[in-house]
């Protein structure tokens, strides 16, 4: 159950991601009630996977302008 809350907090967190300028730190720690570290973790799993980030000091973080995940296409075939 532990990992279907992280998954979806690290989704979460991509779609604000896409939808904001620059996102906060503290702002994402209140909403999701975690520690900063948790914050750090979920952030650091993004990059792992391909989301290019920067940190704009004493504001937060943002995705690499002009990055946008292509939508998910799915066929009846594996």
């Amino acid at each position: 159950m532990e990992n279907i809350k992280k998954f979806g907090r690290i989704v979460h967190i991509f779609f604000l991601l896409q939808s904001r300028s620059v996102l906060p730190i503290d702002e994402l720690i209140e909403k999701f009630q975690v520690t900063k570290r948790t914050i750090y973790r979920d952030l650091s799993m993004l990059e792992r996977v391909g989301i290019p980030m920067v940190y704009r000091s004493g504001a937060g973080y943002s995705i690499v302008e002009g990055f946008r995940l292509p939508p998910a296409r799915f066929t009846d075939g594996c």
